[in-house]
């Protein structure tokens, strides 16, 4: 009996002894659990990987991102190859949308695919530090030179308008060509050196090794300053231009109108003189023929630009509206984000970055497909080289 109570004790003190120890475990996870949780609200920083995304959320995003990309890559693959094989496309306007088209092209290729897996695995970035500076980099140049293109394609529009009786000559290839090469200096100088020397120049690293965000991300004075080049500086600008654009529509438009009025009043008197001209001037010169038909080619011009600067203005306000849904919601979440992590979630920041790319999808049918030859060039491509033809203003596969 002794012996039964020696053991029956010596088992109460060992169950006594394992809870007290339970106790002190479950004390001291709560304590710790506490501490990360100050530490969490006194410094706002967040572990991006305590996000897990349901499996169903994330192929719903794969089946719906899957085909942007697709997209993304055909629509500027095609802009691409009929800008090399029509040399009647090589003009100012169209070596524009030809390097928004590599540089949008680049972002298909590159960045939606990279982050796409980044994503479909709980954002856990599992290629290493060096390539994830290198894949922000490229990433930054292709967004900023697809940005900075718009506005010289605006500024190309705003040129042809303005100054249309100059025969566009200030508008050649070489000035094109260099504008365009130097959107992509400006976009690496602009981002090279934060993106790549950040923490070397801080002397600390911010991410986490199964991270990928650029080393700036917490400090909100350089976040803010990205954030007005990136947004409010563009939106200006394109808005200041496409405001030009307009006034010279209406202006075009009216002297058009006051044109057809005059037109109207001489055409029995331009009739007389032609007919006078034909029979009388045959050896003095044809003074007549010559000024109708300078007027008639400054009218058939001014024609030409008013129809031309009206499918322009249409188009460039179709570019602001996509620009605006693209970029304000992620330059919003950039700057949020570099001083309150928490208040934007990994969902949002996720969907902001992917509205961004979604415009590269949108762009090939924004300015290349606008165009009668470039929208021409896709059909020949598409239907695998049959011939086309034009009938009237566009084209139809024979």
């Amino acid at each position: 009996m002794s012996e039964t109570s020696s053991g029956l004790s010596y088992t109460m003190m060992h169950i006594t002894d394992f809870s007290s120890k339970q106790r002190v475990t479950t004390i001291s996870r709560e304590k710790t659990m506490y501490a990360n949780i100050t530490t969490y609200n006194t410094t706002n920083e967040v572990v991006d990987n305590e996000y897990t995304a349901s499996r169903e959320l994330l192929v719903i995003a794969g089946i719906v991102i899957v085909p942007v990309i697709v997209i993304t890559l055909i629509g500027n693959i095609l802009t691409i190859i009929s800008f090399i094989r029509d040399r009647k496309l090589h003009e100012s306007i169209n070596i524009y949308i030809l390097n928004l088209a590599i540089a949008d092209l680049l972002i298909g290729i590159i960045s939606m695919p990279i982050y796409l897996a980044y994503t479909l695995d709980d954002s856990v970035w599992i290629f290493g530090y060096q390539f994830c500076k290198a894949y922000l980099l490229l990433d930054l140049i292709f967004t900023s030179v697809s940005l900075e293109v718009m506005i010289l394609i605006s500024f190309d529009r705003y040129i042809f308008l303005k100054h249309w009786s100059r025969n566009y000559k200030d508008q050649t290839r070489r000035n094109a060509y260099i504008r365009s090469g130097a959107a992509w200096i400006i976009a690496l100088v602009l981002n090279g050196p934060a993106t790549l020397f950040w923490d070397i120049w801080t002397g600390e690293n911010s991410v986490p090794l199964d991270d990928c965000e650029v080393q700036y991300r917490n400090n909100y004075a350089y976040t803010v300053v990205v954030a007005i080049v990136a947004f409010p500086i563009p939106f200006v600008i394109l808005t200041i231009l496409n405001t030009i654009i307009f006034w010279e529509i209406r202006k075009l438009l009216s002297r058009r109108e006051k044109l057809s009025n005059l037109s109207s009043l001489s055409n029995s008197r331009d009739s007389t003189l032609s007919r006078s001209a034909s029979i009388n001037d045959v050896h003095a010169g044809n003074v007549n023929f010559v000024h109708l038909h300078r007027r008639n080619s400054l009218r058939s011009k001014e024609v030409f630009h008013t129809r031309h600067g009206k499918k322009a203005a249409k188009s460039l306000a179709i570019l602001t509206v996509v620009y605006v849904c693209a970029w304000l919601p992620y330059a919003t979440a950039i700057v949020i984000y570099s001083f309150c992590r928490a208040c934007v979630s990994v969902p949002v920041f996720e969907t902001c970055t992917w509205l961004l790319w979604f415009k590269s999808a949108i762009n090939p049918f924004l300015y290349a497909y606008n165009c009668n030859r470039f929208r021409s060039n896709f059909k020949y491509f598409l239907s695998c080289g049959r011939r086309q033809k034009y009938i009237g203003d566009g084209p139809v596969i024979v």
